[in-house]
């Protein structure tokens, strides 16, 4: 992720940064906020002065059993890939945005983008990676959705060896965050399920505009609703303001910890039903955050 900052724009001001997370563990936290949160782990490091939030659950190898639905079919039959990004294995974006008096860079996977909200300024960028391009300075950060990881060394010496085994492409061209949705799929038999309203928290922390709801009978998608969802995002932020009062509490809490460590590390658990945070030392194998040569930027 840092390398990808880095590639697209050297100047960001990572120095400045408060956290470096994702929309899984920062939206752990909201919902341990907010007072309905299922079990999670988290790893937390100090770099500099900026804390990273980590994931650590399940095994990303690790299968659901029983999973059912339509999820995955409606995307191939009903969206497309450009030629630069076809084959990739997932959709990573960054916003950057203040909140609570810190600054946070979010890294989340998004589901597409819509064609008629990119302007024509962007689209001729396409395939130009020497040149900058100007983005609307009302976008949290410039997309790095053309940025691809084409290979990694997994059996590298040294975490050195490892960096410089990574390849980052410029392909494509950029995607305002006006432009990415979100997607979900449901029965036609939930459409008076309120899908929209169970989503925004998480279509909050990734500051997403778009939400796509597609309904199926048996497997056949008749009803598709594509929804600019900005009030609504609105909205619920001015409703939840005591629970984001809460996250927010509880952000400067964790970077105050965090900063005061000696090790730099710790590690944050929850069990569902409990009401406090565990802080504790990590356990078992864990892995700096960052390269060594990254670690010193």
């Amino acid at each position: 992720m840092i390398h990808a900052i880095l590639t697209d724009s050297p100047e960001f001001p990572l120095r400045n940064v408060d956290i470096i997370g994702c929309g899984s563990t920062l939206g752990n936290l909201l919902r341990f906020a907010r007072g309905s949160p299922p079990s999670f782990r988290m790893l937390v490091e100090v770099v500099g002065s900026t804390v990273f939030l980590i994931r650590r659950e399940k095994s990303p190898t690790e299968t659901i059993p029983d999973i059912r639905g339509y999820g995955h079919t409606f995307p191939e039959s009903y969206t497309s890939w450009d030629p630069s990004v076809k084959g990739s294995e997932s959709h990573q974006r960054l916003v950057n945005y203040n909140f609570a008096g810190m600054k946070c860079v979010v890294r989340f996977e998004v589901d597409g983008f819509l064609p008629d909200l990119v302007t024509e300024d962007l689209k001729v960028q396409k395939n130009h990676a020497s040149e900058t391009a100007d983005v609307d300075t009302n976008d949290l950060v410039s997309s790095i959705q053309g940025l691809m990881i084409s290979s990694v060394s997994v059996g590298s010496a040294s975490e050195d060896a490892t960096v410089k085994a990574l390849k980052v492409s410029k392909k494509g061209h950029y995607i305002p965050q006006r432009a990415v949705f979100d997607l979900k799929t449901r029965s036609i038999m939930r459409v008076h399920v309120r899908t929209l309203e169970e989503e925004l928290p998480r279509l909050w922390i990734r500051q997403i505009p778009n939400f796509i709801l597609a309904y199926h009978t048996l497997g056949r998608f008749n009803d598709i609703r594509v929804q600019d969802i900005r009030e609504e995002l609105k909205h619920w932020e001015a409703s939840q303001q005591p629970a984001l009062i809460k996250f927010a509490t509880l952000l400067h809490n964790i970077v105050s910890f965090a900063r005061g460590l000696n090790d730099c590390k710790f590690e944050i658990e929850y069990e569902e039903g409990e009401k406090i945070l565990s802080f504790r030392e990590p356990g078992g194998v864990v892995n700096s955050v960052l390269p060594t040569s990254l670690a010193r930027i």
